[in-house]
Formats: structure tokens, C-alpha cells, sequence
């Protein structure tokens, strides 16, 4: 589900056009459907169930993940991203352990899922609410082609070194944490 929600996320909230701006629709549908995955988590009872579930987290969370990691770029200066992802990064590992450690806690944990998807809910409705985007037209927006989206994966790491050690890093840092 994350291997195709991030890009297939990352792509619509790039060419989306409402009134409601690129990235706020996407932001809106990744939050209410990971909660909603998350409650189906939360009650199912069957392995099935279970991976319907997982499955809807892990592909709407990310369709989520990259609406929000596209906002980055729209207004942080080039010079000072790295800092900002950097000190970004770090959210992601500590709402990871504090969502298992408190979900460990709880007694009955199906009733451990329901505060955090309201805090899942409310803050992403804060930021809807206060994020302003700036308005972007039609022919503003970097035209579709399979080509270019399917080599946008892509790097050469020679040429790009420090990128590839970033990369090699990240997998060795998530799949680790996985």
C-alpha cells in the first residue's frame, strides 16, 4: 500500500486544480481514510479484515504523507530544506514509538485506536483550515507523460553520491524500523 500510495499521492496533489488548492483535497481524503482504516483495524476479526485494513493505512497514510510533503517545497527556500527535513524526519520515528507505546498500554486496545485517530483528525484539520496555498493555474502545472513519471524514480548514483548515501540510509533506517 505505502509502495503506491506515496507516488500515486505525491502525482495528484502535484496536478490537482480546485478551489480548494493541490495539496488540501488530498490532505482531506489521505486523513479520512487512514482513520478509517484505522477503525477497521481496530474491529477486525479475521487475518482479511486485518490486511484490508493495513493495506487502506498504509496507502491512504501515505497519500497523506506525500500531500504533506509537498508543501515543503512550495514554500521552504532550497538553502534551508535539508534542515527542515531533517528536523521533519524526526517526527516520524517518534510518533511511531509513541503510538506503540501508548497503544501497548491501553487495556482494551481497540479503544486505544480511537484517541489517535482524533488526534489524526484534528491536526490535520488545523492545517487544512490554516494552510494557505497559493493559487495555481492550468497551464502552470508540469504536464502528465509516463515517461518522465516513471523515470523520476530514477537516479545515477554516481553522479549523485550524496543523494544515494541519503537513499541507502533512509532504507537501512525504515527497514529497520519496519
Amino acid at each position: 500500500g505505502a509502495f503506491l500510495g506515496n507516488p500515486i499521492g505525491g502525482a495528484l496533489s502535484d496536478r490537482t486544480i480546485s478551489r480548494h488548492g493541490r495539496r488540501r483535497p488530498w490532505i482531506v481524503v489521505g486523513a479520512l481514510a487512514t482513520a478509517g482504516g484505522l477503525a477497521l483495524l481496530a474491529y477486525s476479526h479475521s487475518i482479511l479484515w486485518l490486511a484490508v485494513g493495513w493495506f487502506v493505512v498504509q496507502f491512504f497514510g501515505n497519500v497523506l504523507f506525500a500531500a504533506h510533503a509537498a508543501v515543503q517545497p512550495d514554500f521552504i527556500p532550497v538553502n534551508q530544506r535539508g534542515a527542515t527535513q531533517s528536523i521533519l524526519g524526526l517526527t516520524s520515528p517518534i510518533f511511531l514509538l509513541g503510538g506503540t507505546y501508548f497503544l501497548g498500554r491501553v487495556e482494551e486496545f481497540r479503544v486505544g485506536y480511537f484517541p489517535l485517530i482524533g488526534l489524526l483528525l484534528l491536526m490535520n484539520l488545523v492545517f487544512v483550515l490554516y494552510y494557505q496555498e497559493a493559487p495555481v493555474r492550468k497551464e502552470e502545472l508540469p504536464v502528465f507523460e509516463w515517461k518522465d513519471y516513471l523515470a523520476s524514480f530514477w537516479f545515477n548514483p554516481k553522479k549523485q553520491p550524496v543523494f544515494a548515501k541519503a537513499w541507502i540510509a533512509w532504507l537501512l533506517i525504515w527497514t529497520g524500523s519496519t
